[in-house]
This record gives structure tokens, sequence and C-alpha cells, in this order.
């Protein structure tokens, strides 16, 4: 969780604000959630299946045992179990940043690797945490007793957890298990929509809503390449292949109009699509314009080979200044519906 951050030139106010925010946010986001003090009952944890007296609801960090019986500590999957997972249900969304799992304290059982997977709501999909595109596998521990923390390089928001062991030592899979983080209240959110409003809209109550000013309705150099890959950032990024650099809009410009001394994706590399490198409402592309410019229409795109898309999405601002602000519309965010899925 800890980085360090390197500016070739000097940052506005509001992004300085935005990097002590997330400075806070990893040192406070990093709080037990309560399966070694039992704050998560017994009912919210299951799994795929169990072995004996090691039921899901005793994968706990820590338990040596429970009423004098040694025997009920740590969870274990049936050794028929083919496809072995175990789910915590948080009871609320939260932010996950880390978790610790140990061995199964009385025999010699443990996990050596497993993944990390949850669901966003409650339509059943399960997502695993990627790393370049695959699925990310965590290192387990060596023996049955020590701990093993693993951090996560993007938190995730999310109400159930799900741990899928791949690989383990001794002849059951056992394991018990503290997850990290905080209240999704906490997540440091880089639009932050207090302060002073300093940008300025064009749309006014004299400019009817619709009707776009005349000659300001020309492209802002996304699509064109005439805005360089270093104006272009995101919460995060799921590949080298799906950069931010790479949310441009696919037209009909062609490319010798482009100066070949020009710093853009879109004669450096092939044209494919940001995507984010995690799925949860926290994620967001930037764009900086470099000067203040009058913005009056977006226009987005899915991933021009695959099936994925945005379907809905809130437009934030700043004059670089101060700080970012929601566009609204009579006082209400305005969110435009237009695609589906995690990619622009």
């Amino acid at each position: 969780m800890d980085e360090f951050y390197i500016f070739r030139e000097s940052l506005s106010p509001s992004k300085i604000e935005m990097f002590m925010k997330k400075c806070l946010f990893e040192i406070n986001c990093k709080e037990p959630l309560g399966m070694e003090n039992k704050a998560i009952p017994d009912d919210r944890i299951s799994a795929s299946s169990s072995y004996n007296l090691h039921f899901p609801f005793y994968a706990r960090l820590n338990l040596v045992g429970v009423n004098g019986d040694p025997a009920r500590t740590g969870w274990c999957a049936d050794g028929k179990d083919a496809n072995p997972f175990i789910d915590v249900d948080l009871g609320e969304l939260k932010t996950i940043t880390g978790i610790s799992i140990q061995g199964l304290g009385l025999f010699d059982n443990w996990v050596t690797t497993f993944m990390i997977c949850y669901s966003t709501n409650n339509d059943g999909n399960i997502f695993c945490i990627k790393d370049n595109g695959q699925d990310k596998i965590f290192n387990g521990n060596d023996d049955k007793n020590s701990i093993v923390r693993n951090y996560l390089k993007y938190p995730i928001a999310t109400e159930k957890l799900r741990i899928k062991p791949l690989s383990w030592f001794g002849n059951h899979l056992c394991l018990r298990l503290e997850l990290f983080g905080c209240s999704q209240d906490l997540f440091p959110d880089p639009f932050d929509n207090s302060g002073k409003n300093d940008a300025k809209l064009v749309a006014n109550e004299e400019t009817p809503r619709g009707k776009i000013p005349d000659n300001c309705d020309r492209a802002l150099g996304i699509s064109s390449g005439e805005l360089d890959d270093l104006h272009f950032s995101a919460s995060s990024e799921l590949n080298d292949q799906h950069q931010p650099r790479f949310a441009r809009l696919i037209s009909d410009y062609p490319i010798e109009e482009i100066s070949p001394n020009s710093y853009s994706s879109i004669i450096k590399s092939p044209r494919t699509a940001w995507c984010s490198g995690e799925v949860n409402l926290r994620q967001y592309l930037e764009i900086d314009l470099g000067e203040i410019k009058n913005v009056t229409q977006i226009a987005t795109q899915g991933y021009f080979s695959k099936d994925y898309w945005v379907s809905s999405y809130r437009v934030g601002y700043s004059d670089d200044i101060g700080p970012i602000k929601w566009y609204t519309e009579e006082g209400v965010d305005k969110v435009n519906l237009v695609f589906r899925s995690t990619c622009f």
C-alpha cells in the first residue's frame, strides 16, 4: 500500500488534496472487518463444502477451539470438493484492502495459493481480482500457524467476498482468515464536490438546454490525436493494452493528418480502449485539456472489437485550481444513459 509520487511539474491544489486523501485512506483503511472478533456473525460465513467439524464459521483468524474443543477450529473443505471456496457476507458495502490467512493450527493443513473474488450486486455474478488481464494468484502459508497478509493493489468495494483456494498442503484444504478495510464512505472519492465552484459553464438560464452556442461544437482533440497521451489518467487499468491513453473515440480521421512528432497512442500503438483494472463504481477516467475550454458535448463508444461498453456515467470538471465538481442540471447530478460495461 505504500507509494511514492514523483511529478515533473507542480500540482494544482485540487490534485494535492486528492493525493493527501489517498494517503489518509491508505493509513485508515486497514482495520480488521470482523472475522477474528466475531463482528461478522456465523450465519454470514458459508462455503462450498466442509469436512467433519471444520465448518465455515470456524474460519476465524487465531481461533484455537470452541468450548474447549480444539477440533472446532478452521474451515476445511470436503476432500471430494472439486471447486472449493468460502464466502464472507459483510452485511453492507465495505472497501477491502487486504486479507490475512492461517493454516488449521491443530494439524499440518494450510492453503498455499488462492484467488480473491467478489460480487458488486445481487445478480449472482462473481468477479475475481485480475493482474495484467489474468486471474491474480495470491500466496498463502507455508506452515499451520503463521499469518500471511496480502494487500490489494487496488481496493475493492463489495458486500460479499469469496476466497478460492487453488493449492494446499496436507490431506485436507483448511484455513483461517481475516479481512481488512473500512466502511465504504471512507473510500477516497477523486471527485471532491466540496468547496467553491470556480469553473465556468457555457450553458446558463439564457441558453436553452440542448442548444450548442455558435462555433462551440468542434472535437477537442481526443480522437484526432491532437491531445497527447500524457493528458490521460485513470483510477486503474486492466493491463498495458488498455491504458487510459487508449480511451480515444474511433473515427475517420486520416492518420497522415496527425503530426509524426505527436506523442499520441493513435499512431504509436493499436487502438483498443481504456478498461478499468477493477469492477466497481469508483473507477474514473480523467482528461487534462491543457487549458480552460468550454465543453458542450461528450461522445462515448464501447470497445470496438468486443462486447464491452458503459451504460451510465457522471461528469466531473475543474479549472485545475478549485476542486473537481459534478455537472448538474437543476441541482441534480446528471447521469447520461449511453452504453454498458467497464470500457470506454
